[in-house]
């Protein structure tokens, strides 16, 4: 498994986490340690093999020399695809067991045109794992297109996925391209899917199906090579039991299942998180905040976060925002149901 493989390689590179005294130190990065942060999984730093010259003499020593820097180069090539590999998958934060497996489920699915169904609670990164997936996949070079369906109003959800010509309706002034359309040759993220009005369901069933579809006003058909991508927050089954959502379609969709767990089942992840969050937000407000309180990163790790991810992000925002100096502390942390408050 890469992703194990990968965490191996970075304990046996002297894996770092520093914590002194009471706080908790943040950012802590040797000259010498290489980052997998920004576009990597792993909130952590390993060091960088350096290189190895190997000196010509005896003939002996010649062809180990050369037989240890064969192996050492392709030791070197295999971390080096692992780094491009982990630069792949969006602002992905985590080492936790659950995360690893989504992450290894995403790169077994990323070569294949499969439908992909990503299910999970709100704001636990669900969108992060689609753009994860598009951009292992050969369809990369293109951009992924993203659609909340719930954010669509019910009237033009079927004109904004499927284009509409002029005159279909009225207010209709000029013809449409639709999502399908522009995700011609790429990813079509078609986000809270679970969230589409029934009849535009079997609209979107025949796309899943056949890929081709009519515009809205138009008996023209329109062919496309879409790779779609879904993700809910709601129990599709349960949906489709109480009629709110097509048999049909789901089991179209539930080719490829992959679940994004909830923060509080991967708390391990929440101090490479905390860390990831204080760094962006003292960033963008010029601050220099450097460590956070022993008591208040383990309360951090406590509270169940009903939000998630989205949740931990906007406290630690408005707690960069209130911090004065270097150390973060737990009146800074400050919410309605924390157990801090």
């Amino acid at each position: 498994m890469a992703n194990k493989l990968c965490q191996e390689r970075l304990r046996k590179s002297n894996l770092l986490m520093k914590a002194a005294g009471p706080v908790v130190l943040l950012n802590s990065k040797p000259t010498n340690m290489f980052c997998f942060i920004g576009h990597g999984c792993l909130c952590a730093y390993a060091k960088i093999p350096q290189e190895r010259k190997v000196a010509l003499g005896d003939p002996q020593t010649d062809v180990k020399g050369v037989k240890s820097l064969a192996h050492f180069e392709t030791e070197n090539i295999s971390f080096r695809q692992e780094i491009k590999m982990r630069q792949q998958l969006g602002n992905i934060i985590g080492q936790s067991d659950g995360l690893a497996y989504v992450l290894y489920r995403a790169e077994q699915v990323a070569p294949a045109n499969t439908t992909v169904l990503i299910l999970g609670e709100t704001g636990t990164g669900k969108e992060l794992i689609a753009a994860a997936i598009h951009d292992m996949s050969p369809r990369k070079d293109r951009p992924l297109i993203t659609v909340n369906c719930a954010a669509l109003p019910a009237n033009l959800v079927e004109s904004e996925l499927f284009g509409r010509e002029k005159g279909a309706f009225t207010g209709a002034d000029t013809r449409q391209v639709g999502r399908f359309e522009v995700a011609h040759g790429s990813t079509l993220c078609l986000d809270e899917i679970g969230e589409l009005p029934l009849e535009v369901q079997a609209k979107l069933l025949r796309v899943v199906q056949h890929n081709e579809f009519e515009r809205l006003g138009s008996s023209h058909t329109v062919k496309v090579d879409v790779r779609i991508v879904a993700t809910t927050n709601r129990n599709l089954e349960e949906e489709v039991r109480k009629g709110r959502f097509r048999q049909d379609l789901y089991y179209r969709l539930n080719v490829f299942p992959i679940t994004v767990p909830p923060l509080r089942q991967r708390r391990e992840d929440i101090p490479l998180l905390v860390e990831a969050f204080i760094e962006r937000y003292a960033r963008k407000l010029g601050k220099q905040i450097t460590s956070i309180q022993k008591e208040t990163m383990k309360a951090l790790q406590d509270y169940p976060w009903p939000g998630n991810v989205r949740e931990l992000e906007s406290i630690i925002e408005r707690a960069a925002i209130l911090c004065p100096g270097p150390v973060l502390y737990s009146w800074q942390i400050n919410w309605k149901f924390h157990p801090l408050h």
